[in-house]
């Protein structure tokens, strides 16, 4: 069995498990149920039976959806707080979350799919993807929550992030889905084609951090084209900001090439309240990442107070790393297939 038929076997696994389990957790509608056809052009009056043809400006407390299979070029910006966005069906305006019928926004070339300037806000079954040239001059982000002070308590789920291509110049790269705040919800997504991290949570200044974040169910495909880049399908990170409470479990984490780590938890304080990493699946055939130098391991957490649980690597040069004090490793299963294994 070659790499390639693994990480094709474990998308089917992934895709079954989702469809079983995962298709049924979802933000509910909240407030005025919004329904926008972009395919019509213009008019409309925002319901099922009249949806907005263009974008409407978007309101605090109500519910977008974007009819399946239509598209929005360009970057779509949220800039007010608790809104709900996703897709919904044709026949009788449900929510979808099938991969291949959501609503996409196409970057075309921008350098952001989805921009999020504030707290509290959901993504909920939306395909980001770029079909142009891409962005010249900065990292190119699918989607992306920052304002000052961190964007708190945003949601992404049921997205899928493919075909996003890398900036070019000093950021030649780009990444998936990138939160900056606390509170984070990231759950349930495809991520593919991705060469910079595909989930990223972290600090948006020194008095903030990824407190809270919680990670799970999600699925990702990492092929960096870029060796220099040294992506991570996971990563958190903190700015010296004591935070607590992350959890990073149920994953499906797939690296193909010149990549680091699967997982990696870090923060310059090296301190956690607490900080849990457990049943994730991470097949990495090629976490070593030779043109920067780094044996990037399949887990790295490398903050104190966490517990490291029932995860199995496999084909990978190294395991699992940690760098902080009263950790618990146990329960987890490593494979390597190479002869300069490290566990």
């Amino acid at each position: 069995e070659t790499p390639a038929d693994r990480m094709t076997l474990l998308e089917e696994e992934w895709t079954t498990k989702y469809e079983a389990d995962y298709e049924v957790l979802f933000v509910a509608n909240q407030g005025t149920v919004v329904y926008i056809d972009l395919s019509l052009g213009s008019g409309g009056a925002g319901t099922f039976g009249n949806p907005y043809g263009s974008l409407p400006t978007f309101t605090t407390g109500n519910t977008y959806l974007f009819k399946q299979g239509t598209t929005y070029t360009g970057q779509l910006n949220v800039s007010v707080t608790n809104v709900v966005l996703g897709t919904y069906a044709t026949a009788d305006g449900a929510r979808v979350f099938d991969k291949s019928l959501l609503f996409t926004v196409d970057m075309n070339g921008g350098r952001f799919g989805v921009n999020v300037s504030q707290d509290d806000v959901t993504l909920s079954g939306i395909r980001v993807t770029n079909l142009s040239a891409p962005y010249v001059g900065a990292s190119t982000l699918a989607i992306y929550c920052s304002k000052s002070g961190g964007a708190n308590d945003c949601v992404i789920e049921h997205c899928w992030i493919d075909g996003v291509s890398p900036g070019v110049g000093m950021f030649a790269v780009s990444g998936g889905i990138y939160v900056r705040g606390s509170g984070a919800l990231v759950r349930n997504n495809k991520v593919t084609t991705s060469p910079l991290d595909a989930i990223y949570i972290g600090y948006n200044g020194a008095a903030d951090g990824p407190d809270g974040a919680l990670v799970y169910g999600n699925y990702i495909h990492h092929n960096d084209s870029v060796p220099a880049d040294g992506p991570d399908c996971v990563q958190i990170a903190s700015n010296g900001t004591q935070f607590g409470d992350v959890r990073v479990y149920d994953n499906w984490l797939l690296h193909e090439s010149n990549t680091k780590q699967c997982i990696v938890i870090t923060g310059t304080s090296a301190d956690t309240d607490y900080c849990l990493v457990k049943q994730n699946y991470c097949f990495g055939p090629d976490i070593r990442n030779t043109a920067l130098g780094v044996a990037g391991k399949s887990i790295l957490v490398d903050v104190k107070n966490a517990r490291i649980e029932g995860n199995y690597v496999e084909a990978a040069d190294w395991g699992i790393g940690t760098g902080g004090n009263d950790t618990e490793i146990l329960g987890n299963t490593i494979i390597f297939d190479t002869n300069t294994a490290h566990s």
